[in-house]
C-alpha cells in the first residue's frame, strides 16, 4: 500500500529545501475535509492542508505562518509545489513587513532618546 501521505510530505520537504535557500523553515502537511460550496449548500469535501513557518530574525516574535487548502483527495505534486512556493513568498513578505517596523520603531525610539 502507497503512503500518499508520506509521498506528500517528501514533495512539500523537497519544495522548501529549493525555495527556502537555507533558511529555517517549519512545516505541516496533513490530509483534511474541506467544506465546499455546491448547489445543495456546502458539502465536506476531501483535501489537504498545507502550512509554512518561518522565523523573524528579531529575538522574542513568534514565527510567521500562513496555510492554504488544497481541494482533492490526491491533487497533483505540482499544486503542492505551487502551494509551498507561493506560502513560503507570502511568509517572506510578511517577516520583510515586520522587521521593517520594528527597525523604524528603533529608529523613533533612538531619535527620542538623542533629541531629548
Amino acid at each position: 500500500m502507497i503512503d500518499h501521505q508520506a509521498r506528500i510530505r517528501n514533495v512539500v520537504k523537497d519544495e522548501l529545501k529549493k525555495v527556502s535557500l537555507g533558511q529555517i523553515v517549519g512545516y505541516a502537511v496533513s490530509p483534511t475535509v474541506i467544506p465546499v460550496m455546491t448547489q445543495q449548500g456546502p458539502q465536506p469535501k476531501p483535501g489537504w492542508m498545507v502550512m509554512i513557518s518561518l522565523r523573524t530574525t528579531n529575538l522574542g516574535y513568534p514565527e510567521v505562518m500562513q496555510s492554504e487548502l488544497l481541494v482533492g483527495g490526491m491533487p497533483p505534486e505540482d499544486s503542492f509545489r505551487e502551494s509551498v512556493g507561493n506560502l513560503f513568498q507570502k511568509c517572506v513578505a510578511i517577516r520583510t513587513q515586520i522587521e521593517a517596523q520594528d527597525r523604524e520603531a528603533l529608529a523613533q525610539f533612538r531619535g527620542s532618546i538623542n533629541g531629548s
